[in-house]
């Protein structure tokens, strides 16, 4: 069983999934006044459950200026061999690239911003694979988290 952490913070108005809720279904089409979403998919449940929050938005979501995807915790599970697709999985790089229709629609239809945030790297040409429409069309704003450096 997957736990599920959701916070509404009624002064901010944002939603925050810091764990996967693959089990269990959820409604986001009454949060009308919802002014970010942030989404912190964990790798191997992949980000479904993300396309599926994200689908039942619509006009009547007008406050919704925000959309964050923060993939630290994604990369954790996950090789770096080169080969994205090999990487994550067949079922998760295309739930990947459904989340990418669906970022791209938000942008199109509401002008919904969507920001991307890693630590390493190496990880741009995997962000840039996975969210291939909206890296092409420049519309990911990527967070490149500043690592403290080691003492020495």
């Amino acid at each position: 069983m997957v736990r599920v952490v959701l916070a509404l913070f009624k002064h901010s108005n944002l939603l925050l999934f810091p764990v996967d809720p693959i089990s269990l279904p959820f409604d986001l089409s009454k949060a009308t006044k919802l002014e970010c979403a942030v989404f912190r998919p964990a790798g191997s449940l992949g980000v479904g459950w993300i396309a599926h929050a994200l689908r039942v938005i619509t006009s009547k979501h007008r406050d919704l200026r925000r959309i964050s995807v923060d993939v630290d915790n994604f990369w954790a599970s996950i090789g770096f061999s080169g080969d994205v697709r090999k990487d994550v999985g067949e079922k998760v790089f295309n739930q990947w690239l459904d989340l990418d229709r669906i970022l791209v629609h938000l942008w199109e239809s509401f002008s919904i911003p969507v920001n991307v945030r890693w630590e390493e790297e190496v990880q741009v040409g995997y962000v840039e694979a996975l969210l291939p429409e909206m890296t092409r069309r420049g519309m990911v704003t990527a967070d490149l988290v500043d690592r403290v450096p080691e003492s020495q």
